[in-house]
């Protein structure tokens, strides 16, 4: 006889379906199974077949069923109701619940009798099991943004892309003219949690300018911000109490901008994007679409001003303006944004038309972000190895994984195994953050250190953000008798495989005159050797690292650099490869692995 019994219902798991009332044009039907388990979890012997009225489970809902119905196959034939009893196939029953008017959970009970299998002569052991299915209308009540940053493509043609395992002498991935595209995802959710109906139009917007204080500062921040907006409720006035001028700040703001509203107290109803009809003066315009009555109790109500905004534009990223959902309530949408910007702020937003309260209401939703690049981002510092106890220019860049330099980025340092010397950058001791990356990606500095002992494991580390994602990168210091080769950076790319060595003697100095010799040892390709160091101790070569490309993550190699003497100075740096298919989203190769 069961001893165990399941109920599971298709609308109740979360796995992004939904049931929704009837007359919405929605999906008004979902499957319920009910399965009987003996002691070993295995299905039980099934009902005699022909034996009318041999019915194992009841299933009913629970509660007033406002036109909701099950339907199912008994042992007499087809049933429908309330309250049916019906048969398993297989130690299964399937049951369908129809939906009705009733929005909301809405539970289902199956009962079973553990004596002898039979609902049809009473039930004197029960087995009992619930599920619950959650009934909607379908309409746009909730927003969430995620964008997808796998999802970035580099839009350029590489040149000497062969099609099969490599790209043979590509010279250039990306640059200042290079567009990236990246797909956002808005998750639209109806007030009980279901997601929307399909085809619901979701509008995408992007406020990228102006933006000030890009790269020096950082990120940046808008021009136009601040965090003491105040929106008119029911009306179109929207005012600040005079954080940033709108019509002085930054050339200020036009009609036709956008207003974000990121969040406020007393004012969660407004956060969104609304256009800017028309500037009164330095700290009061007026939208084109009302803002939310805040009526709850009947009557509108205009919160404090702590409202969270910014005033822009998109200026130098594009979007698809509207996007409807798909059957999981989703709606994607493709920005498309230059790599010059890679690093900068801006806020992606997203909203749509709904029903709140029983009338129109507009829920929407606003990331600030900053322009993303390709993971992982590396790092390349240079001069290594560095001289210690001296005091000299340093400079470390920061690009992502088609090589475009990251602006605006902090590359934090920490120095390491220097016994009872010190190190310090631009005057910050022991460790710190780098000035942000300038337009060429780098932050230059001044590195000082003293009293650094023999350690060979003493050096300085980099890394930026989550070291899990962007490998850190360590640059040894070295000290004590004889001379030093350096490379002007610590790794290459197939975007700029050109290396300076620089031949010095323990204080500094520059050797000339000197045979210096380049290796790789896979299949990077040494295109010019060093040669001999000049007068000023330097030597130029050239690294071709384009067959480190690949149809998936790209290969690395090294390549090594030193000069003929047995035991004399030598440096290693990395040879980087590109991920292709970042760069060629469309090719069959990269299309069968489901990049």
């Amino acid at each position: 006889m069961a001893k165990s019994l399941q109920l599971t219902a298709a609308a109740s798991t979360g796995a992004g379906v939904g049931i929704y009332v009837q007359g919405s044009s929605g999906r008004t039907a979902a499957p319920v199974v009910a399965a009987l388990m003996d002691d070993n979890q295995r299905p039980i012997a099934d009902p005699v077949v022909g034996n009318s009225g041999h019915d194992n489970i009841l299933v009913e809902i629970l509660g007033d069923a406002d036109g909701g119905t099950l339907s199912a196959n008994s042992a007499a034939g087809p049933v429908s109701g309330v309250r049916i009893a019906t048969t398993t196939q297989g130690g299964v029953a399937n049951v369908t619940f129809h939906s009705g008017s009733r929005m909301g959970p809405i539970q289902i009970r199956a009962t079973a009798d553990r004596a002898d299998n039979d609902v049809d002569n009473g039930i004197a052991d029960p087995l009992v099991a619930t599920t619950t299915i959650v009934v909607s209308d379908g309409q746009l009540f909730k927003l969430a943004l995620s964008p997808d940053p796998d999802s970035i493509r580099v839009n350029r043609v590489v040149a000497g892309v062969s099609g099969e395992g490599s790209a043979a002498s590509s010279t250039s991935i990306a640059d200042a003219q290079t567009r990236y595209t990246l797909l956002a995802r808005a998750v639209a959710t109806d007030r009980e949690g279901n997601p929307v109906l399909p085809g619901t139009a979701i509008q995408f917007g992007i406020v990228d300018s102006p933006v000030s204080g890009f790269p020096a500062q950082g990120a940046g921040i808008f021009s136009l911000h601040g965090n003491d907006g105040d929106a008119q409720a029911n009306g179109e006035l929207f005012t600040a109490s005079g954080q940033n001028a709108f019509v002085t700040a930054d050339g200020g703001a036009k009609p036709g901008d956008t207003l974000l509203i990121m969040r406020g107290a007393g004012n969660a109803g407004n956060e969104g994007a609304r256009t800017v009809r028309t500037i009164n003066g330095a700290y009061s315009l007026f939208v084109t679409t009302p803002f939310d009555a805040n009526d709850a109790t009947g009557v509108p109500f205009d919160g404090s001003s702590t409202l969270l905004f910014a005033i822009g534009r998109m200026e130098h990223a594009s979007v698809v303006a509207t996007t409807p959902t798909d059957d999981t309530g989703v709606a994607t949408a493709t920005i498309d944004y230059p790599a010059a910007y890679l690093g900068q702020t801006m806020a992606l937003w997203a909203q749509g038309t709904g029903v709140a309260e029983g009338k129109e209401a507009h829920p929407a939703t606003v990331e600030q972000l900053v322009f993303p690049g390709i993971a992982p981002a590396h790092l390349v510092a240079g001069p290594t190895p560095l001289i210690a106890n001296t005091s000299a220019p340093l400079t470390v860049c920061a690009y992502d994984d088609a090589g475009s330099p990251i602006q605006g980025a902090e590359v934090q340092f920490s120095f390491h195994d220097l016994g009872i010397g010190s190190g310090s950058i631009d005057g910050a001791a022991a460790s710190g953050a780098l000035p942000p990356t300038d337009a060429s990606g780098c932050s230059r500095v001044g590195l000082s250190t003293a009293a650094v002992s023999g350690s060979l494991d003493a050096g300085v580390q980099f890394h930026l953000g989550d070291g899990a994602v962007n490998a850190p990168i360590d640059l040894p210091l070295r000290s004590g008798p004889g001379n030093v080769l350096q490379a002007s950076r610590s790794a290459l790319d197939t975007i700029d495989g050109h290396i300076v060595l620089t031949l010095l003697d323990r204080e500094g100095q520059p050797i000339g005159g000197v045979a210096v010799s380049a290796t790789c040892a896979a299949a990077a390709e040494v295109v010019r050797q060093p040669g001999m160091t000049d007068q000023a101790g330097h030597a130029d070569a050239l690294i071709d690292a384009s067959a480190m490309n690949r149809w998936g993550e790209g290969d690395s190699d090294i390549c090594t650099f030193a000069t003929p003497v047995a035991g004399g100075p030598a440096v290693s740096i990395e040879a980087r490869g590109a991920d292709l298919c970042r760069l060629h989203a469309a090719a069959a190769q990269c299309v069968a692995q489901g990049r």
